[in-house]
């Protein structure tokens, strides 16, 4: 498996497999775009995004690699939606372990806004999709008061109605 460095516009350095970078539109086609070094030392500079914020995304984008896989060769017209319900987005994964990690990946409240705007950027449509029903799950019932302090001041829990809300 070929390793890719991505290069933070504060200079830190990730590394991640090349078929990970996939499920980034941006990221994939600066990859297809690469020309190979002699050394096989294969290096994208993402200038948009920090280290920490770009390696939060790398984190999601392993994670749900495999979930991905496993749904790009099913039809869109092969998926049968029951009961005439909303489909069930592909970044919950369907169990609750992926529940539970996805989480515990948006603990930091305050760095989701940061996250969404950076993973919009490159083009990572689950995790926006995962962030921002997040932020509804969250923010459902409050006061436009308490989301404020919730952006300013974080999450120190989670509300157990979250946890119910993010259940397939």
């Amino acid at each position: 498996m070929e390793i890719i460095k991505l290069k933070a516009k504060d200079g830190e350095i990730i590394n991640t497999k090349r078929s990970v970078l996939k499920i980034s539109e941006i990221l994939q086609k600066m990859m297809e775009e690469l020309t190979p070094v002699e050394d096989g030392e294969n290096l994208l500079t993402v200038p948009d995004v920090d280290g920490d914020c770009l390696c939060k995304i790398v984190m999601w984008m392993e994670h749900y690699a495999e979930v991905q896989d496993k749904r790009s060769g099913r039809d869109s017209e092969d998926i049968e939606i029951p009961n005439n319900q909303e489909q069930h987005p592909q970044w919950l994964g369907g169990t609750a372990k992926n529940n539970a990690w996805n989480i515990e990946f948006f603990s930091n409240f305050p760095q989701i806004f940061i996250m969404i705007a950076a993973a919009n950027r490159l083009k990572v449509h689950s995790l926006v999709d995962a962030a921002v029903h997040f932020l509804f799950a969250c923010s459902k019932g409050k006061h436009s008061e308490e989301i404020r302090d919730l952006a300013e001041n974080g999450v120190i829990e989670i509300p157990a109605t979250i946890h119910d809300s993010m259940e397939i």
